[in-house]
């Protein structure tokens, strides 16, 4: 595989981490302030249905690792169906566990340049 694409698979791998990383403290800040200072969400958000715009980064994340898992990453197709489930049903959780390591990369990709050189 070419450097270039894999340096950019890794550059939006980092991108999704700093997402996840700030994503998840502010879901952990607002659950630590609801349940320790206050009486619970009812009580921070009033009510009202403000809580939902914590779902709109959690689902630009999870759209942006679909994106990633289906585009970009140089997984089986087994395993892109098993990171898309957890996308897409696992919440924060979900994201820790799709996120994959540098070194699960650089083994893809060189499972796929074996692949290649070996087809040939």
């Amino acid at each position: 595989m070419n450097e270039t694409i894999k340096n950019d698979i890794l550059r939006h791998l980092k991108i999704a981490r700093w997402a996840i990383i700030l994503n998840t403290l502010v879901h952990a800040g607002l659950f630590f302030y609801s349940v320790v200072i206050r009486d619970g969400y009812s009580s921070v958000f009033n009510g009202e249905a403000k809580y939902l715009l914590l779902l709109l980064p959690s689902l630009l994340i999870s759209l942006y690792g679909l994106w990633l898992t289906w585009d970009k990453l140089p997984f089986k197709k087994s395993r892109k169906i098993t990171d898309t489930i957890v996308l897409l049903f696992c919440g924060i959780i979900g994201h820790w566990l799709w996120l994959p390591s540098v070194a699960a990369v650089n083994l893809s990709f060189k499972r796929a340049e074996y692949q290649l050189l070996s087809s040939k």
